[in-house]
């Protein structure tokens, strides 16, 4: 019996290998954003950030105040509000996020950790 032959496999086997492909080994989702125009921004530290568009922190994001995100955002490092952070209508890719403990957090469509 060959393994590749997928006729004779139940029919939620065969659902999976009709799944959309994975990235090939070696492509980094930062890397595709960057090919896609994303906006590239190093570490960035302000006391009140809006965030209408598409951009990629390739350090970290520090907000002293209220860092509002609508649009969608990737960060290389990590997140840090002393404020208010509030995703509306947006989201954040990141592989951390410190809120200092007074902080008020509103997330509203997502926050995607990993």
């Amino acid at each position: 019996m060959d393994p590749d032959d997928i006729s004779s496999k139940d029919p939620e086997t065969q659902l999976v290998l009709k799944c959309r492909k994975k990235p090939e080994v070696g492509d980094e989702p930062i890397q595709v954003l960057r090919e896609r125009g994303w906006s590239r921004f190093g570490d960035t530290t302000a006391s009140a950030i809006f965030m209408p568009g598409r951009m990629i922190f390739e350090g970290g994001l520090h907000a002293t105040h209220k860092l509002c995100v609508c649009g969608k955002i990737a960060v290389v490092g990590k997140v840090e509000c002393e404020g208010t952070l509030m995703l509306h209508k947006g989201s954040i890719q990141c592989r951390y996020v410190y809120l200092v403990a007074a902080a008020l957090l509103y997330l509203w469509p997502n926050l995607l950790l990993h």
